[in-house]
């Protein structure tokens, strides 16, 4: 059904269509000992000679573009540190953290779209979505693109826990709204975290202990919020009135997007919504 790896070229996107200043999708690699880097998607404010993926060097403090005028919808590092995984025009591929020629992982063949992909923290498997059409849902596959299979259907966003047994994702209970779930890969058991049942909760993300859920929820007529939870779904409640793209900086500090024009770029802010500052 999907493409076999070969390389290929990533398709650049029109900026001028992003008049705003702002970050998109930030990803982590901190280990234990060595240096933290940073890779997003910068839309370029409107500016098309600044858009593009960058990596940022906390270390050094310093930017690096990888792949000019190219725009990700989820990106992630192995486990490594070496690799990224991304998904330009709805495509999964991967490619060194030196932006050397990209991989071509993944294709939906019915054009609904892959996106959001996301390393197992052993490395094994890429979790990723596809959007809509008969294949939409939760899948993940080998490293190289190879054992593509559905874990569950009609959901999106998904995040792996720190040990690798669950993996965390939006869904549809039914047609109005979206809410987040757990799958246990373990024993195949899927659970409901959220009941908000009147906007939509998305784009989960885990603390590095796996303690802790942040996530997106986003009601009409609202600018999206940021907020928090138990991993079991324990006590969700907001942090930040403005805000998506979360990722963990730390167990206690959340990495991610402020939406409004204004300030845009990325932000810091602690598991308990104070202390909100700009990352750089």
């Amino acid at each position: 059904m999907f493409g076999s790896s070969c390389e290929k070229k990533l398709p650049v996107v029109d900026y001028s269509i992003y008049p705003y200043q702002t970050y998109y999708e930030p990803a982590i690699f901190a280990p234990e000992e060595g240096d933290t880097l940073i890779a997003y998607y910068f839309n370029g404010a409107g500016d098309p000679f600044k858009g593009g993926i960058y990596l940022y060097d906390l270390s050094q403090g310093k930017e690096k573009l990888l792949f000019d005028g190219v725009a990700a919808v989820g990106i992630d590092f192995s486990p490594d540190g070496k690799w990224l995984v991304l998904s330009v025009n709805e495509i999964i591929w991967k490619t060194t953290i030196n932006g050397d020629t990209p991989i071509f992982l993944a294709a939906d063949e019915e054009r609904a779209g892959c996106f959001y992909p996301d390393w197992s923290p052993d490395g094994q498997k890429i979790a990723y979505d596809i959007a809509g059409g008969p294949n939409v849902g939760i899948w993940i596959m080998d490293p190289d693109g190879k054992n593509q299979q559905r874990l569950v259907e009609w959901a999106r966003n998904p995040a792996w826990s720190p040990d690798g047994n669950k993996l965390y994702y939006q869904k549809f209970p039914d047609s109005v709204w979206t809410e987040i779930y757990s799958y246990d890969l373990t024993i195949g058991e899927e659970k409901r975290l959220t009941f908000l049942r009147k906007s939509f909760a998305m784009d989960p993300a885990v603390s590095p202990s796996g303690s802790l859920i942040v996530f997106v929820v986003d009601e009409d007529k609202k600018l999206p919020e940021l907020w928090i939870m138990g991993k079991n779904g324990e006590d969700p409640h907001p942090i930040a009135s403005d805000g998506a793209n979360p990722v963990f900086y730390s167990e206690q500090q959340i990495l991610y997007t402020k939406v409004t024009w204004g300030d845009g770029r990325l932000w810091l802010i602690g598991i308990d919504g104070q202390n909100d500052k700009p990352f750089f």
